[in-house]
């Protein structure tokens, strides 16, 4: 390992796995591809902002389909689950999905870089750069540094 400069997890692609444990996991194996002092980049959903907007049950429409959806957060797991149909502009039900997803806020995200071995953690509220708003910033960037001793954090 350690071979990258950078490593970018975007478009909330973080947080899927089935509980904390393996999610820190994962965030460690990311930080082990990082040279001593590499960075890397995570995009993902605010919860703060989320559970502000939040809707149990919503649909939409495209040019050609409904997506029902429905879901429920659970609040002692912190984990979003969600339940979808799409159906045609015919009526024919085209495919279901359904996954779960852990949400983080800013400090709680944070401090898991930490104990992954980050360092010098930055945060915006956007890909534009601008300040982070924990009840504004839907989708804020989180920048961290690997550290450059290898003892750094061990957790």
């Amino acid at each position: 390992w350690n071979q990258f400069d950078i490593v970018i997890n975007m478009f909330t692609s973080f947080g899927y796995f089935p509980d904390n444990k393996t999610n820190k996991k994962a965030m460690k194996e990311l930080v082990s591809c990082l040279i001593p002092g590499g960075k890397i980049c995570f995009h993902l959903i605010n919860r703060s902002y989320l559970l502000r907007v939040y809707k149990e049950k919503f649909w939409k429409e495209t040019s050609q389909h409904y997506i029902l959806n429905d879901s429920w957060y659970d609040h002692k797991t912190k984990y979003n689950f969600s339940e979808g149909t799409v159906i045609s502009k015919k009526g024919k039900i085209e495919g279901k999905y359904r996954h779960k997803i852990r949400l983080y806020n800013r400090g709680e995200f944070t401090f898991l870089m930490k104990q992954c071995g980050l360092k010098n953690i930055r945060v915006y509220g956007g890909t534009d750069g601008s300040k982070f708003d924990s009840l504004k910033s839907s989708h804020p960037i989180y920048i961290g540094e690997k550290a450059l001793s290898l003892t750094a954090h061990l957790n």
